[in-house]
């Protein structure tokens, strides 16, 4: 019955709300189970929607798990809305329904809990756990087997003075070496966060030691806080170091107070991302932290490969390109990802896309904004692209999202690249020019980007979105459209270059190619493919078909069993599994007996030369 106002004073003065009268009915609501999860084997966590007060009639009258497992004792956990139940019996990766009655909450009318209520669990390594206290973030932890899990988190973050991050821990004693790798991350938010992490307790303003993958333009990186309550601070390689899924791996090492943080392509060379040295107790809660910012989006983090580390080399980061930053000073959105000629026949293929990221810190409105030029598309009204988000605009939408299995492609664009390229252009609601470029398809442009499958990816984005220094291919042939590329995994001939052609000749001559290895180590050549049709596999190395690093590799049309065109064409080296462009040359019409050559051998310059 008593009555409330709001007042509100600036310097125009004051205002007041209506008074409202204050009404309170009883609680009638019953507890519901909000999830439930194992710590080890031997306890089970029952998580309610508020606090409740434990039967005093017979455990087993009141709480039962299938599958043999015994309850043998209840106690509330330090957070009075949960029940945790010493168990016997229970197995790894095992799923089983946990059955409660009897339970009411703490109101004075004591409400049950419903009539049968049941829910599933599997048990996991790792235990899950809500930092700041925050149980309305909706929070999953779902374990994939083989050190494999999946997390899934509305809102939290990691930093500041204190966390509400999503943590998955195991409690470990003394020194340790962990890695895992990332799967993929779903980003909601530019500075959402997927990490590997030790903390001193589960306080949110506790110490603690984390390496982390963020968006793409924030990259992996090492955040520690150093003292309770004390802000978070975030160091990383000179240059910074990318994320890089599905093979973005972070590690974190513990010896005594120092701890450090790694990021690694392969799992094996480990380039340290940061160190800190922190006192913590001996035994501390160690495991993987997922924080999406964004309360009105799930981020989905999905780790593999959880488990120590063996084997691990420590190497210095080398940087095979730039984070995905802006190309312009006129936006902060970009064309991260082209697809311009998917296959072999010039604009017949409809998987071809226009990949856009947001590289800026907000979300920025494309209502009414259009890609114009060769392909024609105007963004629909009210459409918004998160700060460190994709969209991908298709030529034929539902063809693209089938293939690479992804949702949210926008299109169908009008217009066809139709396999040259072309003029490519951003204009916002008011056709200003944001973004401008001519695609090409001739050195210095990526060759294989036309035609092989293999797409454009802005590599280096400093350059400027014109400059052909700035894009690269795909790692691999069809592109990754939604998400960034990754960088391309190590290929035995990854530094196998196609040195010269010899195109045009007349007897005793022949036409040839020549491979080069630019080193280092032994170039294992074994199943790759030499080709001047890509719907051919013409010439295939035969297995055991080695190079040493500054060795030559010359093959002439006998042994290649095909010709090349004196008028020009193009020569690929595709990798043994086809997936993959390893180096191409496009040349034109040549002389009789005159080459065409990497000057000096190995370079990126192609020029006539004198004799071959």
């Amino acid at each position: 019955g008593s009555l409330f106002q709001a007042f509100l004073t600036n310097a125009l003065g004051t205002t007041q709300s209506v008074s409202v009268a204050l009404t309170v009915v009883p609680d009638t609501l019953a507890p519901e189970i909000r999830r439930v999860f194992n710590q080890g084997l031997t306890n089970v966590v029952i998580e309610f929607s508020e606090a409740v007060a434990i039967p005093l009639t017979p455990v087993g009258d009141n709480f039962q798990i299938d599958g043999g497992v015994a309850v043998r004792s209840t106690m509330l956990g330090k957070k009075p809305n949960r029940v945790i139940l010493e168990v016997g019996g229970m197995l790894r990766s095992t799923r089983y329904r946990v059955s409660v009655q009897g339970v009411r909450d703490q109101s004075a009318r004591g409400n049950p809990v419903a009539a049968g209520t049941q829910w599933d669990f599997t048990t996991l390594d790792l235990t899950p756990v809500n930092l700041g206290g925050d149980d309305a973030r909706t929070t999953t932890v779902q374990g994939m087997g083989q050190g494999g899990f999946d997390i899934s988190v509305r809102g939290g973050d990691s930093g500041g003075t204190a966390d509400s991050a999503v943590l998955a821990v195991q409690v470990f004693k003394g020194d340790f070496d962990l890695r895992v790798r990332v799967e993929s991350f779903a980003v909601t938010d530019p500075y959402a966060t997927a990490g590997l992490v030790v903390r001193s307790s589960e306080d949110a303003n506790a110490t603690f030691v984390g390496a982390f993958a963020g968006s793409p333009t924030v990259g992996s990186f090492l955040r520690s806080r150093q003292s309770p309550g004390a802000n978070a601070a975030l160091t990383a390689p000179r240059g910074g170091y990318p994320v890089n899924h599905p093979r973005t791996w972070l590690r974190l090492r513990r010896s005594g107070s120092a701890m450090t943080g790694f990021g690694s392509m392969d799992g094996t060379n480990w380039t340290v991302l940061g160190s800190a040295t922190i006192s913590m107790p001996e035994s501390v809660p160690v495991g993987l932290a997922v924080s999406g910012r964004d309360t009105n989006a799930v981020a989905v983090a999905r780790f593999r490969d959880y488990g120590a580390v063996s084997g691990a080399a420590e190497v210095t980061s080398e940087p095979r390109r730039e984070g995905l930053g802006l190309s312009s000073r006129r936006t902060r959105i970009v064309f991260s990802e082209i697809q311009y000629r998917p296959g072999p026949d010039a604009g017949s293929s409809p998987l071809g896309f226009v990949e856009l990221y947001n590289a800026g810190d907000v979300f920025e409105d494309l209502s009414r904004w259009k890609i114009a030029g060769t392909v024609r598309y105007q963004f629909p009204e009210g459409f918004r692209l998160g700060a460190g988000q994709f969209v991908v605009v298709a030529r034929d939408p539902a063809a693209l999202a089938a293939r690479h299995e992804i949702t949210g492609v926008l299109g169908p664009y009008s217009g066809s690249f139709n396999g040259a390229a072309g003029r490519l252009e951003l204009l916002d609601e008011m056709d200003a020019i944001k973004l401008q470029m001519e695609i090409g398809t001739r050195d210095p442009w990526p060759v294989a980007a036309d035609g092989s499958g293999h797409s454009l990816v802005l590599a280096n984005p400093s350059y400027g979105e014109a400059d052909p220094r700035a894009w690269a291919v795909s790692a691999t042939r069809g592109g990754n459209p939604g998400a960034m590329d990754p960088l391309p995994p190590v290929e035995p001939a990854r530094n196998v270059v196609l040195n010269e052609v010899l195109a045009h000749t007349d007897l005793p001559q022949v036409d040839s190619v020549e491979l080069f290895h630019r080193g280092p180590g032994t170039a294992d050549l074994s199943g790759c493919v030499l080709t001047d049709d890509l719907g051919t596999n013409r010439f295939r190395f035969p297995p055991g078909t080695t190079l040493a690093a500054g060795a030559f590799l010359q093959l002439d049309e006998r042994a290649l069993g095909f010709r090349l065109s004196a008028a020009g064409e193009t020569v690929w080296l595709l990798n043994a599994d086809g997936s993959r462009v390893l180096d191409v040359v496009r040349f034109g019409a040549q002389e009789n007996g005159v080459p065409f050559g990497r000057c000096p051998d190995g370079s990126d310059d192609w020029r006539r030369l004198e004799s071959y």
